[in-house]
C-alpha cells in the first residue's frame, strides 16, 4: 500500500484505480485520499459492455463474430447471466468461451473450467508455486465446505464455524488445524472464491459454485441419497442437476427415482417422473441402455393422460 501511496505522491496528476477482495483490503490501512467503492452486480447491459470491450482490445480478425455469438449465447440462459454479473466470474466466462469458442452444453462443464482456471492456471499464469497448500488439496476443501454448510442450508456462514470445518480437514492432508487462519485467508485473498461477505461472514463467490462444490462431494462420496431425500426441495435442486451432469453414471440415480420399488415413493405430482424427466435436460451419461427412452415416454404417457391436457397447447411441427 505504502508503494501505492509513493507513485499517487509523485504522480498527482494521473487518475488511479486499485482493485482488491474486500477480505484483503481489511487486512490493511486505508489508502489515504483514496475514495473506497464497492463493486456491484453487474446489469445485462453492464455484461455486453465488458464482452464487448474484451474483444475490442483483443485485435482478433473474428472479435466482432465471437462478441455477438457470446452475447447471443449469455442472453439465452438465465442461469448463467445470473452468474455474468459477476466480474470475476463473467471473466472466467470469457476465457473458457476463448478455449474452444463455444459455451459447453453441460452448465457443470462449464463451471468445472472455471474452477480450474481460479484454482491453478491463475496461479500457473502468474508462475506462483503453493508448496504447502497445492490446487488440489484447496479442491478437496472447498468440497468438504460446501458440503457441510449446505446440508446446513446455510449461504452465508460466520467465520468461527468456517475456521472449524477448515481445522477439522487440515489433518487429513498432514497440516496442522493451526493453520486454518493462514489457509483460509490465502484461500480468499488469491483465488476469491470464497469471500468475506461482510465482518466476520463468509460465503462462496456465488451460491452456484457452493453448489458444484457440494455436487462433487457428493459424487465422489457417493451421497445421492441425500438428494433423494431432498427431491422437491428447492435449495437442492441446482445441487441435484449439477451431480447428474458430473456423475460418470446416472443410471442408478433414475433408476431411483423411476422404479416401481424404489424407496422414494412416487406421489400425486409425479415428482419423481417430472424430476427424472428434468434430470435429462442436464445431458447426463446414462450407460443403461433405454433408460432414457423409458423416462420420455412415461413423461408422453403423464403428458396425455392428464385431465388438463385440454389447457395444453401443443403446435404441429412445420
Amino acid at each position: 500500500s505504502q508503494t501505492i501511496l509513493n507513485i499517487a505522491a509523485d504522480y498527482p496528476k494521473a487518475s488511479m484505480v486499485v482493485t482488491i477482495g474486500k477480505a484483503s483490503y481489511r487486512q490493511h490501512k486505508p489508502l489515504a485520499s483514496f475514495t473506497a467503492l464497492d463493486l456491484m452486480d453487474f446489469r445485462f447491459e453492464d455484461v455486453k459492455r465488458l464482452v464487448h470491450n474484451w474483444y475490442d482490445a483483443a485485435h482478433d480478425l473474428h472479435a466482432e463474430e465471437k462478441r455477438i455469438d457470446l452475447i447471443k449465447r449469455l442472453d439465452a440462459n438465465p442461469r448463467l447471466q445470473t452468474l455474468a454479473a459477476n466480474p470475476l466470474l463473467l471473466t472466467l466466462i470469457v476465457i473458457a468461451y476463448e478455449d474452444q469458442l463455444d459455451l459447453p452444453e453441460r452448465r457443470a462443464e462449464l463451471y468445472r473450467i472455471c474452477i480450474e482456471t481460479l484454482l491453478t492456471k491463475w496461479d500457473a499464469r502468474r508462475e506462483v508455486r503453493r508448496q504447502e497448500f497445492n490446487p488440489e488439496q484447496k479442491h478437496q476443501l472447498l468440497k468438504v465446505i460446501a458440503w457441510h454448510f449446505h446440508r446446513k442450508r446455510q449461504r452465508y456462514f460466520t467465520e468461527h464455524d468456517l475456521l472449524e470445518v477448515i481445522a477439522e480437514f487440515l489433518p487429513s492432508i498432514s497440516l496442522p488445524a493451526e493453520r486454518n487462519k493462514d489457509i483460509l485467508q490465502e484461500i480468499e485473498s488469491e483465488q476469491g472464491v470464497l469471500q468475506e461477505q461482510a465482518t466476520g461472514w463468509h460465503g462462496f463467490l456465488h451460491l452456484t459454485l457452493q453448489e458444484y462444490f457440494a455436487a462433487e462431494y457428493i459424487n465422489d462420496h457417493q451421497e445421492y441419497a441425500e438428494l433423494l431425500r431432498h427431491r422437491a426441495d428447492p435449495w437442492w435442486e441446482e445441487v441435484l442437476l449439477l451431480y447428474v451432469g458430473i456423475t460418470p453414471d446416472a443410471s442408478l440415480f433414475l433408476q431411483e427415482l423411476c422404479s416401481q420399488n424404489s424407496t422414494v415413493r412416487e406421489d400425486i405430482f409425479y415428482t419423481n417422473t417430472l424430476l427424472a424427466g428434468r434430470c435429462l435436460t442436464a445431458r447426463p451419461t446414462v450407460r443403461e441402455t433405454g433408460l432414457q427412452a423409458q423416462i420420455i415416454e412415461r413423461l408422453f404417457g403423464l403428458l396425455m393422460s392428464t385431465q388438463y391436457l385440454s389447457l395444453i397447447h401443443i403446435s404441429e411441427p412445420t
